[in-house]
């Protein structure tokens, strides 16, 4: 959602835009692992080949209000390996992402990624 407000001005990044506006006034409540940052920050440097925009990016998330930022620790290794054994397909970092998003209570979790559709602990939001 970060990324795709970031670098994409398609439907998504409107959805994308929307969606952080509500988080930001308060409408929604928002989290996303420490591990998100990382992402943006890697995404954004990659496909705009400029170091300094996708530092200032990572930043400008984390100034968001009313975005919890969770931080990966042992508990949540633990959870996320454990969903690992549950889900055959599911990736480390999804796995992570989803221990982290249940450890602050998220029921939702807002990805284009399909992989996540047949976790039963938590739901999916498309941005489409």
């Amino acid at each position: 959602m970060f990324i795709f407000a970031a670098l994409s001005s398609d439907i998504k990044a409107v959805k994308s835009k929307e969606l952080i506006k509500k988080i930001i006034l308060g409408e929604l409540i928002g989290v996303t692992s420490s591990l998100s940052i990382d992402e943006i920050v890697w995404k954004i440097w990659k496909e705009t080949k400029n170091r300094t925009v996708a530092i200032e990016e990572g930043l400008r998330v984390l100034q968001f209000n009313n975005l919890g930022i969770i931080g990966i620790d042992g508990k949540i290794m633990k959870a996320s390996l454990n969903f690992m054994k549950m889900y055959k397909s599911l990736k480390p970092r999804d796995a992570i992402h989803i221990a982290a998003a249940i450890s602050a209570g998220a029921s939702v979790i807002v990805s284009d990624d399909s992989d996540f559709d047949n976790i039963k602990e938590i739901k999916r939001r498309s941005l489409d």
